[in-house]
């Protein structure tokens, strides 16, 4: 995110902790939730995990990698969530997630802009 108010510049992102603050974030929330579901339907996906360079703050920055513990997260009794079995969970070939995406059409856009991502 970013605002310029008179000369100051002030720099913002969606990645950390803080985020869910950030009235923006909950309207794009759900669509990149939505966009990152249907793009791990492709086949032939490389869905690893980088090894470095997975947080703007740099590789010590924690709370990125993918053995980071989720420390606010709980689901059904468990409490000992990392990015990557969250990322896990969320797969789309499986049938974990209490919810499914009626489609993944956004008829908002233009007509040049395509926008049926369907199977």
């Amino acid at each position: 995110m970013f605002e310029n108010t008179d000369e100051r510049v002030i720099f913002g992102d969606m990645l950390d902790s803080g985020s869910p603050s950030d009235p923006v974030f909950w309207p794009i929330h759900p669509t990149m939730e939505r966009l990152l579901l249907r793009w791990r339907m492709f086949d032939g996906l490389d869905e690893e995990w980088p090894t470095s360079g997975y947080s703007l703050y740099g590789d010590t920055c924690t709370g990125h990698a993918p053995s980071d513990n989720l420390e606010y997260f709980s689901y059904e009794g468990k409490d000992d969530w990392t990015n990557q079995k969250l990322y896990d969970f969320y797969d789309p070939h499986e049938d974990n997630l209490p919810y499914v995406y009626h489609h993944f059409m956004w008829s908002h856009c233009s007509e040049d802009t395509p926008n049926d991502f369907s199977i």
